[in-house]
């Protein structure tokens, strides 16, 4: 009879469990290649950079692109040392800024719009036939670029000229590209709003019968998981609830019987109702606004309301109440943008002179007041 040699892993090796002889994990470690291909892929990518200073196409930029990817995608399976990726990083990163440049310079592609193409165009008895000035420039699509391509190369390109610093860490690895677009957009935010805080709002003459006050409360835009090019801030100025409350439109504007109607959200509906009673203003209902969606965070409801509390200086009157529910559905539009339909719907149950505190945009029938006020 003959013996069949069995191996048996050594207890020392096993992991635990009946039926689980895997080995145990051991870390993933870089590891240097050949110092000849070491030294090979160093000199391509060299090779590379040097004819990108020579590129004068955006489909040539497309190819050294190609090559720094797949330099890069080698490098990252091969697991060789970071020194190689990071030059195909910057390889990549430079190829992209070329291809921005030359799309950024380069003539546009209008297509047919505008323009005759065809018989029978405008006259009953028929047209010359036009055509569209050729050759035209190629397209994006035809270029092999997709516009998302053509975006971040012309992001890098801007970025090149106008912040190189901040060029330098995205083309060293230290930042990546989404990263930079989240900094220059909150850096060009943070200077409209700074522009905007420094504005003094005009104070108008008198005294009015309603005031629409909509607060520019201490919140931030929502950003979704895993887009790290958003930004939190919003194109407004905000205001902390302390100032709101010094601010007190009430007792600057309010005429001795005024309507007031406050906007506010969920998060800041008991500070509302707070700030109403500190502003000496007695409450009277809540006006919601239901709009055709809106955010919902993870594990609470959808958010697709907004409230408008209603409150009393004095004793006024409004002067038709016929089709005036608290409840009003109406269709949202930018952010932080009011119904038209709230406006109308104001303007024919009440009557005399009207403010709008804090609006962005011209409402007819109402005077605006605010740091951007039309």
């Amino acid at each position: 009879m003959k013996l069949r040699a069995t191996y048996v892993e050594p207890r020392s090796l096993r992991t635990p469990g009946i039926h689980n002889r895997r080995r145990p994990f051991s870390p993933i470690i870089l590891r240097s290649p050949r110092p000849e291909c070491h030294d090979a892929m160093l000199a391509k990518l060299g090779k590379a950079l040097a004819l990108l200073k020579e590129c004068h196409s955006a489909t040539q930029a497309k190819e050294i692109i190609d090559v720094a990817i797949a330099a890069k995608v080698y490098a990252q399976r091969q697991r060789v040392s970071k020194d190689i990726i990071i030059a195909a990083t910057a390889l990549e990163i430079e190829a992209r800024t070329c291809l921005g440049e030359i799309l950024a310079a380069g003539p546009k592609n209008t297509g047919t719009a505008g323009l005759l193409v065809g018989p029978g165009r405008g006259k009953k008895n028929g047209s010359t036939r036009r055509e569209p000035p050729f050759p035209q420039p190629p397209t994006l699509e035809e270029l092999g670029i997709s516009k998302k391509e053509s975006s971040t190369a012309q992001f890098l390109a801007n970025l090149k000229r106008d912040d190189r610093e901040l060029f330098d860490a995205v083309r060293s690895s230290k930042k990546s590209i989404p990263e930079a677009q989240h900094a220059v957009k909150t850096k060009a935010i943070k200077l409209k709003l700074e522009i905007i805080a420094a504005r003094e709002p005009e104070d108008p003459v008198g005294k009015f019968d309603l005031l629409v006050i909509d607060p520019p409360w201490p919140m931030e835009k929502p950003v979704q998981d895993g887009n790290s090019s958003e930004t939190r801030e919003l194109d407004y100025p905000t205001m902390s609830l302390e100032d709101i409350e010094k601010e007190n439109l009430v007792k600057k504007f309010a005429a001795e019987n005024c309507h007031l109607f406050l906007w506010t959200t969920h998060r800041f509906l008991p500070a509302a109702l707070a700030i109403l009673e500190k502003w000496g203003v007695k409450y009277s209902c809540t006006f919601v606004w239901h709009k055709d969606g809106g955010r919902q965070p993870t594990g609470l409801p959808q958010f697709n309301c907004e409230f408008c509390l209603y409150g009393k200086v004095g004793s006024p009157v409004f002067v038709d109440t016929k089709d005036f529910p608290t409840c009003f559905y109406a269709d949202r539009t930018r952010h932080s943008e009011k119904p038209e339909k709230f406006y109308e719907t104001l303007r024919r149950v009440t009557a005399g002179r009207r403010l709008d505190a804090y609006n962005r945009r011209k409402i007819e029938g109402f005077i605006g007041w605010g740091n951007e006020a039309q």
